[in-house]
């Protein structure tokens, strides 16, 4: 009997162990919903702001860091400048936010 209890409570442990170790989903992984896109990201679209614009480092304008981008700069967006607040955008090498409406697409070279 004794041996029956301590086979059972073996059992009732690693089929535990099986459930929950192997299965957790987020075990060792990091939250990068709003991390910024590595500098390394594919973004070759020209485009030219039409006039001084704001730049910021991250997407959460509440505690990013700021800056001016003059009218006729070039910045590289990954696809197209899309709508919406923030857009991501190459500016000489690294990678920060803009509002997409005030860039056009650069003219064809």
């Amino acid at each position: 009997m004794k041996r029956t209890l301590q086979f059972a409570l073996l059992s009732a442990v690693a089929v535990g162990s099986f459930a929950v170790l192997p299965g957790c989903q987020n075990r060792g992984g990091t939250d990068t919903t709003n991390a910024a896109l590595p500098a390394s990201a594919k973004m070759d679209r020209e485009f030219i702001a039409q006039r001084d614009t704001e730049w910021l480092s991250s997407p959460n304008p509440a505690n990013a860091e700021r800056g001016m981008i003059k009218a006729n700069t070039s910045v590289f967006f990954d696809n197209s400048a899309a709508a919406g607040d923030w857009q991501p955008a190459r500016l000489d090498g690294k990678v920060v936010y803009v509002k997409a409406s005030d860039f056009v697409p650069a003219p064809q070279k």
